[in-house]
């Protein structure tokens, strides 16, 4: 197949900020002395003669406190439960179960030919669960953390184990890529393949500042394209699933409380470098089961980061710039029909800018705002096409990609108003020599159905068709990275949301959720393997291509509960309708295809 490529995820390890709406964990529990002993009184001593006075010295100035915890690479806080003590350290565990369930209609993914029926994805009911466990422990300026996802995933995927199989692999041929995430297409809530640590981190405080040596998962900003993906239910009623998750060393200091005291302006400077276990993009290990045949390792990917944060009590601004070099598995030469693989790679330039800002109305009533810009820059030979056909230096396909978030709103303890605005470059030509789109983290999530569900497998799906040995010969490279797993790429949108709280602050509080969607493609939504066997933008039912992706209605109500200090019960319900536009046509007549409703069950619990 001849055609290109024309989507890839931009790849963000950023630096780090606590979410807004997670609770700081108070300080590690403190050992009692012990019960007091009272000793009998002594006798008086004789008197002796008084001491010399000494002579006095040149007051000197206080040693100034140890830096505190920079909060630019600073994980989230988590709950504190089951205190404990060991070797002079004192900590905490926790844990999160979580599980999901939803029911929608069969969904509607595109046509192979003209002619042919519509695809459907044969799966219209899904389980899935989540269990995470870990601790943090601190002795004097050492602090200990760790957690991993113990499971993560769909309890049953489909009768072969997945909810949409991959092309049989022909004898000889090259290996059939991953048409969406395991995580969403496969029976890993069941399989071990889905453990993957979350932290396994030390962090020591000196005098200077913070150094950071482990694995970490982390947010920046509003977690637009790094985010930790913690969430045991979010309250915007979309679940996160994975999480970026990088092995780091990285020092944090604040140079102005150095050099000026605790009057200085609170900035945060932060450096280090990384090396990515796992994000949308980069994987370093293969699923347990490909080990055998495909080895353990496959994407290697590393760089270095630099962070700055600025807070004050009612705003904070924080820039982001991350250095990436991505070398994937060594690939056939599609275009040139050379059958002996040789190494790809990507490397990127990200920039990220976010902040926010907060101001308080009256006593009961605050107005806030936010806001988060992401543009990155680089050159691959793994994605190419007939105009950078990847090989040499002379044929690297270039990347230029952007998107960027603003919200705002009111609220109090009973309601919310919330206004989020987006956008996400598309790629107008997928037949030059510039990749543009761009992808939001899979983990920030818009609405219920259109991009979490809609776009993620009619994207698989297309995947499917451009990498079927029946119509192609040979996959073209990147192939796979094209399948958004849900996340928010080639998208102009609004969403508003309005919140209201029922007992907010006591032991059981309750949340009505509604918001409406309303999304448009910046470029003409297109199928790859259609517009190449066309020569025209054509979407996945063999359509030209439109931009109107329509409309979405969700609502939903989440029930928190206190069982005991430090156990928490999350539950909830949700439900959605998506009413698709003119990019989703399905025959000359300008019919779209069918309305899409979804049911989502949501329970979990923390502690």
């Amino acid at each position: 197949m001849r055609g290109a490529l024309c989507a890839l995820a931009v790849l963000l390890c950023g630096a780090v900020s606590a979410r807004a709406d997670e609770p700081a964990a108070p300080a590690a529990p403190v050992k009692p002395a012990g019960p007091e002993v009272i000793a009998e009184p002594k006798p008086p001593t004789m008197p002796t003669e008084p001491p010399k006075p000494v002579p006095p010295t040149e007051p000197t100035e206080p040693k100034p406190p140890p830096m505190p915890v920079a909060p630019v690479l600073a994980p989230s806080e988590k709950p504190q439960f089951a205190p404990f003590e060991l070797g002079g350290f004192a900590g905490h565990a926790h844990a999160t179960y979580r599980v999901l369930g939803w029911a929608q209609p069969q969904l509607q993914l595109g046509r192979r030919d003209t002619n042919d029926p519509i695809d459907l994805l044969h799966k219209s009911t899904f389980a899935e669960h989540r269990l995470t466990v870990g601790f943090e422990a601190r002795r004097d300026r050492l602090e200990l953390r760790f957690e991993a996802d113990i499971l993560n995933g769909l309890l049953h995927a489909g009768s072969n184990g997945y909810v949409l199989a991959p092309n049989e692999q022909p004898a000889g041929g090259v290996a059939q890529p991953d048409l969406a995430d395991p995580q969403r297409n496969r029976d890993w809530g069941v399989n071990f393949s889905s453990f993957a640590l979350r932290e396994a981190a030390l962090r020591y405080r000196t005098d200077v500042g913070q150094i950071t040596f482990g694995v970490t998962t982390f947010n920046f900003g509003q977690g637009l394209a790094s985010n930790s993906g913690a969430s045991a239910l979010d309250s915007e009623l979309g679940d996160q699933r994975w999480g970026e998750r990088v092995l780091r060393l990285a020092f944090s200091t604040k140079p102005l409380l150095l050099a000026i005291g605790n009057d200085a302006p609170d900035l945060t400077v932060a450096i280090g470098a990384d090396l990515v276990l796992q994000d949308q993009t980069a994987k370093l290990f293969r699923p347990l089961d490909q080990w055998s045949d495909r080895g353990a390792t496959q994407d290697v990917a590393n760089g270095f980061i630099l962070g700055l944060q600025h807070k004050t009590d009612t705003h904070s601004l924080g820039a982001f710039i991350t250095q990436r070099t991505i070398r994937k598995p060594d690939s056939p030469d599609v275009l040139s029909g050379a059958t002996v693989p040789f190494s790809t790679d990507l490397k990127l330039w990200a920039f990220d800018l976010s902040g926010d800002v907060k101001h308080d109305l009256s006593e009961s009533l605050q107005l806030y705002g936010a806001f988060e810009g992401v543009f990155a820059l680089g050159d691959t030979n793994y994605v190419s096409n007939d105009t950078c056909a990847g090989v040499g230096d002379a044929g690297r396909c270039n990347l230029k990609q952007g998107g960027a978030i603003v919200r705002g709103g009111v609220r109090n303890a009973m309601f919310t108003f919330d206004l989020l605005g987006g956008i996400a470059s598309g790629d107008a030509n997928p037949f030059d020599d510039s990749i543009e789109n761009f992808k939001f983290d899979r983990d920030f999530k818009v609405g219920l159905i259109m991009f979490d569900q809609v776009l993620a497998w009619q994207s698989a799906q297309m995947v499917k068709r451009a990498s079927d040995p029946l119509l192609t010969n040979v996959p073209n490279r990147g192939v796979e990275l094209l399948s958004t797993d849900g996340a928010v790429t080639n998208a102009l949108f609004v969403q508003p949301t309005f919140k209201l709280r029922i007992k907010p602050g006591e032991r059981t509080s309750l949340e009505f959720v509604g918001s409406f969607l309303w999304a448009r493609a910046p470029s003409a939504l297109i199928d790859v393997y259609w517009t190449t066997k066309t020569g025209a933008l054509t979407n996945s039912f063999g359509q030209p291509a439109n931009r109107n992706y329509g409309v979405e209605l969700d609502a939903g109500i989440n029930l928190r509960h206190t069982l005991a200090p430090g156990l928490t019960l999350f539950a909830g319900v949700a439900g959605g309708l998506f009413l698709p536009g003119n990019a989703f046509v399905i025959d000359g007549t300008g019919a779209t295809m069918d309305s899409v409703t979804q049911l989502k069950g949501r329970l979990a619990v923390q502690f």
